[in-house]
């Protein structure tokens, strides 16, 4: 029932009472006649609903492909088209359908006034057709439906949605499926239903293309310096590398028959080739990376940069692997060149950028806000009070409307995660086992970290001392597995860390006995790489007064850091917007070449 049939109910009831009490009988046998045709009305809408909901058959297109699962790309637009086809020969006037989009998803809306609701009332029966007539004088006011959602107000067995969204960042979306709500003609009773039609695409980040990703020295017939020797595998070339036994396939014309007339086996020679440069990416994923909204993130920022560098070094022909990192583990992908290199980093990364589930946090209003919404929108027909009661703690009747969502969000949690009676009322007598419970279900609707899933007091303290340690841990593999002269290419939030980095750089120092290069890449929270020279300090707005102030910030931040990594011969980028994958690319080419300049000039 909708609050205007409440009204009328109630109206009809006190004439009924006044009338029975005072001996007005004409009074009470017209309002008897009206709870009897209201109460008619609410069975014959039972009913049908209940008979279109069961003949229901949805189907969604995104791009032209309805399958259950895919790939994305993060940045682009997509065609979405939604088809409801209904069997049933009678429909409701009045049918609202909305497809659920995903946080992940922003919606490019185009709103379009719907009809007034007298002219858009069609019915056979003379009755509920001035009954809706009368009761639509109070809503006269046009609705504005997004493009996500149409308003159905003519018979139709067939009702398409169509609209056009942009994914914000890599990752994850998925499409939960249709909400759909029905009314009558005199909008006394609405029903609201939620039709899965589930659909799990994976983003994959986007990637900025290099003006020249041509090497700069590896081709060159260049001497390498003292201590750097030469990359070595086996190929066609004109140095021999080593002798070995035959293996059938081998080519009979590299068979040595001196050696196997010494040996009494075939022998056969192995020539060096060069072996192409690989490139490391150590990207973090710790906590505070990821917090934020989609696409404002730094570690949308980081895996950008990340799909960057890794385009330009498989274009070069260079193989290119990642070692990923959070709290709960790190996460390899061996070095590859070409485009199955490129589309595995990009997999590895897209997977890498899902939220995954936070710790336990404290339960806050706002919690209870947004999950009571998300839950509406996604089970109503779990809160329906019919279902789902809130009287199952004392005096529930008589408590706040925040009190009767909790009770009920606590039914809603044990039913969707299959939880015991003991569990189902620690939930209702304890804030914190629910807001476990509430907090699992966000994460796993694909809210973004923001407020209320985790509290951002305090997370960078917790976090940077964690960073630093898997960070160490994870150059300390690489390093463990690398061969001659790979370039390792740090990705990381290490602006304004008060921890200690002598651990970082002791096994960055470990790096470079070896001969390797090192490459530090920092995002930049501002989405902004800091300027350097003071005739660009020119602002006339508030806003670029604020971006040049947090810029001035950023560089005294990265000033410490930039000049202990100087000492080492690291060179040190911020990057905070596609612009700046230039100069990105070209500190790691750079590295990659063993100078300290692009003129040349040595270590």
């Amino acid at each position: 029932m909708t609050s205007r049939s409440r009204q009328l109910a109630l109206i009809g009831l006190i004439g009924l009472i006044v009338g029975v009490t005072r001996g007005q009988m004409s009074v009470a046998i017209l309002c008897l006649a009206w709870l009897l045709w209201m109460l008619w009305e609410w069975v014959q809408f039972s009913i049908c609903s209940q008979r279109e909901l069961a003949r229901f058959q949805l189907e969604r297109w995104i791009n032209g492909r309805k399958d259950a699962t895919g790939v994305l790309w993060a940045g682009r637009t997509l065609d979405i088209r939604v088809r409801i086809f209904c069997k049933s020969n009678r429909v409701f006037p009045y049918r609202l359908f909305r497809d659920v989009v995903p946080e992940n998803l922003e919606i490019i809306y185009s709103t379009i006034p719907s009809s007034s609701p007298i002219s858009a009332i069609h019915s056979s029966s003379w009755l509920r057709q001035q009954m809706g007539r009368l009761i639509s004088v109070f809503k006269m006011v046009d609705e504005i439906c997004p493009s996500n959602q149409v308003a159905v107000r003519t018979p139709q067995q067939v009702v398409e949605i169509n609209y056009t969204a942009r994914v914000r960042a890599a990752g994850e979306v998925v499409f939960p499926g249709i909400r759909m709500e029905f009314r009558d003609t005199c909008d006394l009773f609405r029903l609201d239903r939620f039709v899965a039609l589930r659909q799990t695409l994976r983003v994959l980040p986007t990637f900025t293309e290099s003006a020249d990703a041509s090497p700069l020295l590896k081709r060159m017939n260049a001497i390498p310096r003292q201590g750097i020797h030469r990359q070595q595998r086996p190929g066609i070339g004109f140095e021999l590398l080593e002798l070995r036994e035959y293996v059938d396939g081998d080519p009979p014309k590299t068979i040595a028959w001196k050696a196997s007339a010494r040996r009494d086996k075939l022998m056969t020679r192995q020539y060096e080739s060069e072996v192409p440069i690989r490139v490391q990416l150590i990207i973090d994923g710790t906590a505070s990376t990821r917090m934020g909204g989609f696409g404002r993130r730094l570690i949308d920022q980081m895996t950008h940069v990340g799909a960057s560098i890794a385009h330009s070094v498989t274009s070069a022909g260079d193989a290119i692997g990642s070692y990923l990192i959070d709290e709960e583990a790190t996460k390899r992908t061996i070095a590859a060149s070409g485009t199955i290199g490129f589309y595995s980093q990009l997999r590895a990364m897209g997977a890498f950028c899902v939220n995954r589930s936070t710790g336990t946090t404290r339960f806050s209003p706002r919690m209870l806000e947004t999950a009571y919404a998300v839950c509406s929108e996604r089970y109503p027909e779990l809160l329906d009070p019919q279902v789902n009661p809130f009287s199952l703690a004392p005096f529930a009747l008589f408590s706040t409307q925040k009190g009767r969502q909790r009770i009920q969000l606590a039914a809603v949690m044990a039913e969707l995660y299959n939880l015991s009676v003991t569990t189902h009322v620690e939930m209702v007598m304890d804030e914190n086992e629910l807001a476990k419970y509430l907090l699992k279900f966000l994460c796993e609707s694909g809210m973004p970290w923001m407020a209320p899933i985790v509290s951002i007091s305090n997370v960078e303290s917790q976090d940077s001392p964690v960073r630093m340690r898997l960070l160490t841990r994870a150059l300390t593999a690489a390093i463990s597995h690398a061969h001659d002269n790979e370039i390792f290419v740090l990705v990381a939030e290490l602006l304004g860390d008060k921890s200690s980095t002598d651990e970082l750089l002791s096994a960055i120092k470990i790096a470079k006995s070896k001969h390797h290069r090192v490459a530090v890449i920092c995002p930049s929270p501002t989405l902004n790489r800091p300027k350097t020279k003071s005739s660009t300090l020119q602002a006339n707005t508030v806003a670029e007064l604020r971006l040049l102030a947090e810029g001035i910030r950023l560089r005294e931040l990265a000033l410490p850091l930039k000049r202990s990594l100087t000492k080492l011969g690291v060179p040190m980028s911020i990057a905070g917007e596609p612009k700046a994958t230039g100069l990105v690319l070209s500190e790691i080419a750079i590295a990659r070449s063993g100078r300290l300049t692009t003129q040349g000039s040595g270590r």
